[in-house]
């Protein structure tokens, strides 16, 4: 499924919630950076028009697309979008994954959200094929569910003026 309006609109309404904090310390301000990037990789990857189907590759065109991409970069263009929306959304994920141990680490609680990212976060590290062939069973909504149980999190962290 490819993303819609409404996904940026709700992408948006985090990132108005998270414009509504007042870090007071060094570490409050690391983590809402840290979700600042988050968001704004969801907004990107929506505005490029992510398709859930790049969950699993097509691998025999995954060589040209590559191929594509890299002529690009090495011509000075950007990639191409469908490339570009994946970047996006593997750099949110990997934000998330990451923000989920900080958030708790600084609340002192266990981690409870954003298992899934979490989990296919984890192949990206540690698999040599990152689970390409067989695809990853995480959607757009999964993610953008994750990162609003995160903003949750972090309001509840950092003292909020509204």
């Amino acid at each position: 499924m490819t993303t819609s309006h409404h996904d940026l609109e709700t992408v948006r309404r985090l990132a108005g919630r998270m414009a509504a904090l007042r870090p007071t310390t060094p570490e409050e301000i690391a983590l809402l950076a840290f979700m600042a990037g988050t968001l704004y990789g969801l907004g990107r990857a929506v505005e490029l028009r992510f398709d859930d189907a790049r969950m699993t590759p097509d691998i025999p065109k995954a060589p040209s697309e590559l191929r594509d991409t890299f002529a690009a970069n090495a011509g000075g263009s950007a990639p191409p979008d469908a490339w570009l929306s994946g970047f996006y959304f593997d750099s949110a994920i990997m934000r998330i994954s990451a923000l989920r141990e900080r958030v708790n680490k600084y609340l002192g609680t266990k981690p409870d959200v954003a298992q899934k990212v979490h989990n296919v976060v984890n192949k990206l590290k540690h698999d040599v094929d990152a689970d390409i062939a067989v695809g990853w069973s995480i959607r757009f909504a999964d993610v953008l569910k994750a990162a609003e149980d995160l903003c949750g999190l972090l309001e509840k962290a950092i003292t909020a003026t509204y």
